[in-house]
């Protein structure tokens, strides 16, 4: 029996899961390939990486730097 090994489009890289919600991928589904600061990452739909990407976000502020 051959294992079925699902490859990303885009990067090539092997891909199981949606990195934010774990939903399995199908062969032939389409997903999402964002380069972010971990590496490349996969999502189902542009719903969960947005709710990756909020989870992930730091409010912050400008702030002066003197050189």
């Amino acid at each position: 029996m051959t294992k079925k090994i699902l490859v990303c489009g885009n990067c090539g890289e092997e891909v199981k899961k949606c990195d934010n919600c774990g939903e399995p991928f199908e062969e032939e589904a389409d997903i999402i390939c964002y380069s972010g600061a971990e590496g490349d990452l996969h999502f189902c739909s542009e719903d969960c990486m947005n709710d990756y990407l909020d989870a992930d976000v730091i409010e912050t502020t400008v702030e002066r730097y003197e050189e």
